[in-house]
């Protein structure tokens, strides 16, 4: 994904995206088992400075809760 420029989404089950976050991050893949992810949660993968040997998570488990 990082050679792609421009944004990208992802759609997955919660053990998948937990596998992406520690890969994203150069942990292995069974670190994933460490990231706790919510039902129907955002997250956002991203590069501190813009710089793309700085890889971060941006936004974890965010979820809009409705008023009623």
């Amino acid at each position: 994904m990082r050679d792609i420029d421009g944004d990208v989404l992802a759609f997955s089950s919660g053990h998948t995206i937990r596998m992406i976050a520690a890969r994203w991050l150069g942990l292995p893949p069974a670190a994933g088992r460490f990231f706790f992810c919510r039902p129907a949660s955002v997250g956002v993968l991203g590069f501190e400075h813009n710089n793309r040997a700085e890889p971060i998570i941006r936004l974890w488990n965010y979820v809009v809760r409705s008023s009623e």
